[in-house]
């Protein structure tokens, strides 16, 4: 791998090659494309999906768990609809 990645950052192909990235790299959007092998690629999509719905509950429980907190859900709303 390290061989490949060395040949890949030397070359003069029509994309740029980031090289070995970091797992909090994958969401924040600092390549478009990463290659792994299936096991580690399942292990991070399984991880992502997870978190988002994770995230998901927490927000909703937290958004309607008092009238206040509802009332700041429907002034949110645009915001949170965009951000989905």
């Amino acid at each position: 791998m390290k061989k490949a990645a060395a040949i890949l950052q030397q070359s003069d192909l029509s994309f740029h090659f980031d090289g070995f990235v970091e797992g909090d790299d994958i969401g924040a959007g600092t390549v478009d494309v990463i290659v792994t092998d299936g096991f580690t690629g399942n292990i991070a999509l399984k991880t992502m999906e997870g978190t988002s719905r994770l995230f998901t509950y927490y927000l909703k429980t937290a958004l309607t768990s008092s009238p206040m907190a509802r009332l700041g859900a429907l002034l949110a709303g645009p915001a949170l609809r965009s951000m989905r």
